[in-house]
């Protein structure tokens, strides 16, 4: 008896360039940067560049900390800007 073995695969999550997660959280890039060296929010790199997957987005919304984060860390990112 031989074994079927079906080819599932999973969807591709999207993953998000950094200057538009900005604009869906309504911050600067520069805070979701801050975010990404800090662990606050996942990425990964796809072809050189800093991508988040949608999921890690759709998380930090549905928590609430995206704003919270952004106002408290809008001093953080300016001194390490300066």
């Amino acid at each position: 008896m031989s074994k079927s073995v079906t080819n599932q695969t999973e969807p591709i999550e999207r993953q998000v360039p950094l200057k538009e997660a900005a604009a869906i959280f309504g911050v600067s890039i520069w805070t979701v940067r801050f975010w990404v060296q800090h662990g606050k929010i996942k990425s990964t790199k796809v072809e050189g560049s800093r991508r988040i997957p949608e999921s890690a987005i759709r998380r930090k919304i549905a928590d609430g900390t995206a704003k919270q984060s952004a106002q408290s860390d809008q001093v953080e990112v300016l001194k390490a800007a300066a």
